[in-house]
């Protein structure tokens, strides 16, 4: 508050401060993709605690082992996610401010780097999980021999096909920064709600809680699929040539 009358090119007034319905319906849209993501994770961790608590009962493994592994493995991956997510709200107001100002160009070339960036901290940290997975479940604690077995298998699992994760993850932001948020709750809704939920519940039944294991990376690789389309078909759409001059 203190800083605004310092502002060189904008001036608000008291008027500027009352809530008007269009503006707040468009923030609502724009701030879509982020609600999902972190709404469904919410969703995704009951359902994946209690069908762990279940089907891990039901193996050698116990209930305890298999919650505590994945409950290790869902914070090693929220540093990912963070990282990743770093990269991508760094990119955000360039790709907003050039495509509102139509020099497509400089939106393209932001993107290509995006991607680019992602999927190399992706795949760098697929190669960490899958090379050292008991080194790395290891730095939370302690276990038994059967504690590792399942967290080794648990992670190489969970992580195999991470390297596909950053593409799916920098397109829940691009779009909304483009003004199509519909494409990125799209995104955000495919890899946790449509698919992860109900892939958890059918493999549960179907294969136990090894099934449970997999339905993580086959919903990222069919969460991936749907993000590609999208933002392959936008991208054709794009036009090629900026329209105000550089």
């Amino acid at each position: 508050m203190l800083y605004f009358p310092r502002f060189q090119t904008v001036k608000f007034e008291a008027k500027d401060f009352i809530p008007r319905g269009k503006y707040l319906i468009q923030i609502c849209k724009l701030g879509m993709s982020s609600f999902i993501f972190q709404g469904s994770m919410l969703i995704v961790q009951v359902v994946l605690n209690n069908l762990l608590r279940i089907y891990g009962a039901q193996s050698v493994y116990g209930s305890e082992i298999t919650i505590a592994v994945a409950g290790i493995m869902q914070k090693t991956n929220a540093v990912f996610v963070a990282i990743v997510i770093g990269v991508v709200q760094g990119s955000q107001p360039i790709c907003s401010f050039n495509y509102g100002a139509k020099r497509y160009t400089r939106v393209r070339e932001t993107v290509r780097l995006l991607m680019i960036s992602t999927t190399i901290i992706s795949t760098v940290v697929f190669l960490l999980i899958q090379c050292f997975p008991k080194q790395i479940m290891g730095m939370f604690g302690g276990g038994t021999e059967t504690y590792f077995e399942f967290a080794t298998m648990y992670a190489k699992g969970f992580a195999a096909v991470m390297f596909l994760n950053g593409i799916q993850t920098s397109c829940t932001t691009f779009f909304p920064s483009i003004g199509k948020a519909w494409k990125g709750a799209i995104v955000s809704l495919s890899k946790q709600l449509i698919f992860l939920v109900p892939l958890l519940i059918l493999f549960a039944h179907l294969f136990g809680v090894n099934g449970i294991i997999y339905a993580t990376p086959v919903s990222d690789a069919l969460a991936f699929v749907i993000a590609a389309s999208l933002l392959y078909f936008e991208m054709k759409q794009m036009p090629k040539e900026d329209v105000t001059p550089i």
